[in-house]
């Protein structure tokens, strides 16, 4: 049984980009800062830590034109899930992004939206159990490293 454990904390950001650098590799936030920037939780699974998540209502993290949509009302962007590669293959990252949308669904937001890199089948199955159906659009070079496309896709609540 998984549960969004908590919502972080401010001094929790050093030990939420270790996770990233865990869980992504060299492909995470920059910094500690970034995710200070996002309503982040904790992921728990057996009241131990498997992985975060961060959102972001009503506001684009950075100057992409497809994050405009991000502006409009009712906009909700996952802007990371991830869990522990220890952890991972054990439905935690469904279980944990299914409780964030029964969590946010009566909240006043219209859709959650979120990308992944083209090549993650494993965030692509992941969006896929959680009712992502609307593929908006590929965006070719969003990832830094290596580079790579990143797929755009929308789940209505």
């Amino acid at each position: 049984m998984v549960d969004l454990w908590r919502a972080t904390l401010p001094h929790d950001a050093a030990a939420l980009l270790d996770f990233d650098k865990r869980i992504f590799g060299s492909d995470t936030f920059e910094s500690a800062e970034v995710w200070q920037r996002y309503k982040s939780y904790w992921i728990a699974a057996d009241d131990q830590r498997v992985g975060a998540i961060a959102i972001a209502p009503d506001a684009a993290p950075s100057a992409h034109a497809w994050e405009e949509e991000l502006h409009q009302a009712g906009a909700l962007f996952l802007a990371s899930i991830g869990i522990l590669p220890e952890f991972q293959g054990k439905s935690y990252g469904s279980q944990a992004l299914r409780l964030l949308i029964r969590r946010q669904c009566g909240m006043g937001f219209g859709y959650l939206i979120s990308n992944f890199r083209v090549s993650n089948e494993g965030s692509r199955h992941l969006h896929e159990r959680a009712g992502f159906t609307d593929q908006k659009r590929i965006i070719p070079g969003y990832y830094r490293n290596p580079v790579e496309d990143a797929m755009v896709v929308l789940r209505y609540f």
